[in-house]
């Protein structure tokens, strides 16, 4: 019995600190963990792929920010029911235009080419082999209690929340709040 208090202790103790190394790991270590865990969904032959890429990559993207940036000089202006509307119908639209498309590939390799890090965020450059094929796609990240976040994605240059604040900005110049909101729930239906 002492025997085996002994070692689920030690078991708990070797659990917390693995967690905590994990928490304390570069930006690039922490981003090839996540690309691992989608690179194994690809990988199956599971019926709802996006779903389970989706569910993978939840913790590392922080979909709320993302949000307020895309929204930029609209955010402050809405009431929280209407941002929190906002950040789950954003989500679900990103989820639906590049989590689907990137579940049609079944073995794109991963190169991590560069780190930059200053001051609390960084950059992690990737290039991601499709068909041989080499697509840069750049990773802003910031540190939040260890964790390193994902704010922003760059694709060949172009950056994911940039691209939706034109076009979102684009449609509050002439329409409500409502509008929007409603204009992608369609989109995500």
């Amino acid at each position: 019995m002492k025997r085996i208090v002994i070692l689920l202790v030690s078991a708990i103790f070797l659990t917390l600190t693995a967690s905590v190394v994990t928490a304390g790991d570069s930006p690039t270590a922490q981003l090839q963990a996540t690309i691992d865990k989608v690179l194994e969904v690809l990988g199956t032959d599971l019926e709802d792929k996006p779903g389970h890429i989706a569910e993978v990559i939840k913790p590392r993207f922080d979909f709320e920010r993302m949000a307020k940036l895309t929204l930029h000089k609209h955010w402050d202006g809405q009431s929280p029911e209407d941002k929190k509307e906002f950040i789950r119908l954003f989500s679900k639209l990103l989820e639906k235009t590049y989590i689907t498309k990137i579940s049609l590939y079944s073995s794109p390799q991963v190169q991590y080419v560069r780190e930059r890090q200053q001051g609390g965020k960084a950059a992690v450059d990737t290039n991601v082999i499709v068909n041989g094929t080499a697509i840069n796609v750049s990773y802003l990240m910031y540190q939040a209690g260890g964790e390193w976040k994902i704010y922003d994605v760059n694709v060949e240059g172009v950056s994911l929340v940039r691209n939706y604040r034109n076009q979102l900005t684009g449609i509050l110049r002439t329409k409500s709040f409502t509008t929007l909101l409603n204009t992608l729930e369609q989109k995500v239906s």
